[in-house]
This record gives C-alpha cells, structure tokens and sequence, in this order.
C-alpha cells in the first residue's frame, strides 16, 4: 500500500499539498477539452469545478453549523449523544489514518493519509444517524418505519420517507465530491463512508436503548453527558478556527495547514 508522506490532520482533512491550486486547473483543463460546437469547453468546465470546490469548501461550515443550531435549539440528550458520537467517529478515523497511512491520489490538495477519507466518515456518520433516527421516531401521526420507545419528533408521516432519502443524498453526494475533485480515490471514500454510517447506526442503538433511558431516571447520567458535550465542543472550537486560518490562506495563495 502506497505510503503518506507525514502530516497533520485537522478538522475533515490535513495538509494542504504544494500545487493545491494547479491541481484544481489541471482537472479543469483535462474535464474540457473539448471544442466549442461540442461537450462543455473548457471555460465551462473550469466554472462547474470552481464550483463544486466550492461547495466541497463550504461543506464543513454548513454541516458544522446546522449541528449547532440543532444543539442551541434543541439541547436534549439524544441530540448530545449524537454530536458526541460525531466527535469519536471523526478522532477514530484520524486514527486509522495514522495506522494506515495510504497516501492520496498523484496530484491532491492534501498531503495527509488518505484512507479513510475524513469527509466520508464524518458525513455518512451525521446523515445516516440523522436519517435513521427519524425512520425509528418518525412523525406524530405514526410514520415511523422502525419502532422506537422514545416520544415521536414532530413532523408529518409523509415528511419521513423524502426526508430520509434527502440526508442520504446528501451525504453521498457531498462524499462524491471528494473523489471529483481529487482528493482521495474510490476505495478511500467508500471505506469512510461504509465506517461512518455502521458508527451511526451503533450509536443511534446504544443512545435509543441504553443512554437516553438512563438519562431520564437518573440526572448524573445527563451532567456526564453534558460535561462531555462540552469538553468535544471546546475543541471541535479549536479546529474550526484552523478551518478558518486554512481557507485565509487558501485565498491569499498560501499553503494551508490544519493541526
């Protein structure tokens, strides 16, 4: 197995290679070369790849922040016990990176291992739990598809299923980007995002079965959770700065670095 050259891995990915911004042209360069009267030219392709890095870019701010206002307006123990499990998921594949150490496609913007892929893992991990948790809680008026114990969400049945369907789409598609726009191979998205939504599920399990109903009988069960919610906030807080820090340099021509 090909070998990473060392580096950090912060947040859903580490360092940024030399070359980050040529990588972006080249893919652009080599996706339209077609001529005018034919497929997409060349300008239209640079434009699609800009914007699907965009997007790619963008991903971790959006996710991160609907994961906020989610914790802010609904601070209950079964959405803490998601974002802590959110949190494990991601510093449990930062670990296999470190173990396995593969090294990312010729030519990526990251110089840090590649397998698994950081974005699959934490992706599939927030789509998979949020869609099967509201596959096993459903809407008020019994749209659930798996049975669950705890009080129904307040939304309608037939929100359910498209709803599910959604977040998945979602997850797959953002995941998808990781391999269009170069950052990692086929193997390495999937192996993430395959790990990430078997933790999903484990974890949705354990907190539907175990975690939630014990927080209900006994109050030192929700101060622990709490406490550890906060502890993983604090330093998910460090990383989204080096997130920030990442994309000044990014746009200033640098060369970007997460711890």
């Amino acid at each position: 197995v090909p070998r990473a050259a060392p580096g950090g891995a912060g947040g859903f990915d580490g360092d940024a290679a030399p070359g980050a911004r040529e990588r972006l042209v080249a893919v652009s360069a080599d996706s339209g070369s077609a001529q005018p009267d034919g497929p997409p030219t060349v300008t239209q392709t640079s434009r699609l790849v800009s914007c699907l890095s965009y997007i790619n870019e963008s991903t971790k701010f959006l996710v991160s922040g609907a994961a906020l206002a989610t914790l802010l307006t609904k601070p209950e123990v079964a959405v803490v016990w998601c974002l802590i499990g959110s949190v494990v998921n991601s510093a449990c594949g930062k670990v296999l990176k470190k173990l396995l150490n593969e090294k990312r496609p010729d030519g990526a913007a990251k110089a840090d291992p590649g397998m698994p892929s950081s974005h699959a893992l934490s992706l599939s991990y927030l789509s998979v739990y949020a869609a099967s948790a509201l596959a096993s809680r459903g809407g008020v008026d019994g749209g659930a598809i798996f049975a669950s114990a705890l009080q129904p969400w307040p939304v309608s049945a037939t929100f359910v299923i498209p709803g599910c369907v959604s977040l998945i789409s979602l997850g797959v598609f953002f995941t998808w980007l990781r391999v269009k726009l170069g950052y990692h191979t086929k193997p390495q998205v999937v192996v993430g995002y395959v790990l990430g939504a078997a933790t999903a599920m484990v974890w949705l399990a354990i907190g539907e079965q175990v975690v939630v109903p014990a927080a209900t009988h006994d109050k030192n069960v929700v101060f622990v959770l709490y406490g550890a919610c906060f502890v993983t906030s604090a330093l998910f807080a460090k990383v989204a700065v080096k997130w920030v820090d990442e994309v000044k340099l990014l746009r200033g021509g640098g060369k970007a670095k997460s711890g």
